[in-house]
Formats: structure tokens, sequence, C-alpha cells
């Protein structure tokens, strides 16, 4: 499944002191909000803002951060918290990470600032095979 994409937009934090994307996490945690995807703990890395956001029964972490590596300007991932037994006797979290993965996907296709949107699978993102990504989770 596709749970990363970079894209470019302005951002109003890049003048500013690291972490960057702070008007973006804090622009998307409100589009999950009126989605019906409830967010908690939006905090700031060094490099990056993460929120968990609540879906079904999984809590995915989503990431937004700086990568400025041209058209790939910026990165938002999803990855699913789970504990030890859940992770060995649990179901996939597809449906929940696809919950998740969509509303990225509708906030960032509503806002008229971005573009180059690259989706990639956590592999191909991990490996930067350039060839992989596609304009859509879906696709």
């Amino acid at each position: 499944m596709r749970t990363h994409v970079s894209f470019q937009r302005p951002s109003t934090t890049l003048d500013g002191e690291p972490p960057f994307g702070g008007d973006i996490a804090h622009a998307l945690a409100p589009s999950f909000e009126t989605q019906g995807i409830h967010t908690t703990n939006m905090d700031s890395l060094d490099y990056a803002y993460f929120f968990y956001a609540p879906s079904d029964t999984r809590r995915c972490y989503v990431m937004i951060g700086l990568v400025d590596d041209g058209v790939r300007q910026w990165l938002i991932s999803v990855d699913v918290k789970r504990g030890l037994l859940a992770r060995l006797f649990g179901k996939p979290d597809t449906d929940s990470v696809r919950t998740v993965v969509d509303a990225i996907h509708h906030f960032l296709s509503a806002d008229e600032a971005v573009s180059s949107n690259r989706w990639y699978t956590a592999d191909d993102w991990n490996h930067r095979r350039e060839d992989a990504w596609v304009t859509a989770p879906g696709a």
C-alpha cells in the first residue's frame, strides 16, 4: 500500500528554524477532523511534525517533514502503531491505513498550492525508486 506522498507546496515556515512544515501539519489535522478522523497529540521533532490519527481501532502515526529534494519537497508518511500481540495475531491494518491515506489525498487534492503529488510504498520511498511513484494512492 502506498503510504508515503511527496509534493511541492509553499510554506510560511521555511524562513524560520526547523522543524519546517508546521503550517502544513496544522492545516492537515483539521482537514482530517472534517473528514471524521479525530487527531491527537500533535507535536514536533527536530526535523518534522507528527500527530496520531485514530482510524477504526488502530492509531496511525502521521509525519510531515521537509525533504527539500527538488520535486520531492515535502513528505507525509503514515505508519500504524500496534503492540506486539496485535502484530503477531491481529488482522492486517489495510482499512485503517486506507482511511488515513485517503484523507491525506483529499487534503492535498483540495489545496491549489500543492503540486507534484507522488505516492510511494514505504519500501519504494526508502530505496529511492524514482520510477515507482503514482499520482494517487490507489492507482
